[in-house]
């Protein structure tokens, strides 16, 4: 999602320029270009309402409690800043490109924000010992052929089960997924018994209650 065609000169011509092979009047327009979009984005994300406040402007939000500035906003496919322009008079200021743009990034926001959330989860869960008896059956989602390959390997650590032929990126979280909620079981299990223990409950007692 971050890797697109739209935003390839945002990506790309830093690192061309380091490595001295961007002309200096190309760098001078990627810099001009580059920080009107920030400045638009922040001119954007300075106009902050809850939800009520935009469906009294006539804006298509979904009533919540959730407070959305103006940029967040661009995520919904009705909502562009040609619309938000009687809103935000500033708007007018910016050439059309470089609005058309901005309604671009604001569509593509919410799934970046997934994506890098994603990224950072997989990044932590890289390490998650696997237990050596987990039950490949009982993770719901795995296909046949992932659940064959995992029984077959019986990988130490999501990190080698990412690595095992066979299993998609998405089935490896799905294991990570499954595991750590066998390790919140099992501390709520730890805490209840600790609790009664402390209490000087035995099971017998539990029973009688």
């Amino acid at each position: 999602m971050s890797a697109r065609a739209d935003n390839a000169d945002l990506r790309l011509t830093a690192k061309g320029h380091a490595a001295g092979v961007i002309s200096s009047s190309r760098w001078r327009h990627f810099s001009d270009t580059k920080a009107q979009l920030d400045s638009l984005r922040e001119l954007l994300e300075s106009h902050s309402s809850g939800s009520q406040s935009w469906i009294a402007k006539g804006l298509p939000v979904r009533n919540d409690t959730h407070r959305r500035n103006a940029f967040d906003l661009l995520a919904s496919s009705s909502i562009t800043t040609s619309t938000l322009l009687p809103l935000i008079p500033a708007l007018a200021s910016y050439s059309p490109a470089l609005l058309a743009r901005m309604d671009i990034e604001g569509t593509y926001a919410p799934y970046i924000t997934q994506q890098t959330s994603t990224a950072a989860s997989m990044v932590r869960d890289e390490e998650l010992k696997l237990p050596g008896d987990l039950d490949y059956e009982s993770i719901s989602g795995l296909s046949f052929e992932e659940k064959r390959a995992l029984e077959r390997v019986r990988p130490e650590s999501v990190g080698m089960a990412r690595r095992v032929e066979g299993v998609t990126p998405t089935g490896a979280l799905r294991v990570a997924v499954y595991v750590k909620g066998i390790g919140r079981r099992r501390e709520k299990e730890r805490m209840v018994k600790e609790t009664v223990e402390g209490m000087g409950i035995g099971e017998e007692g539990l029973a009688v209650a």
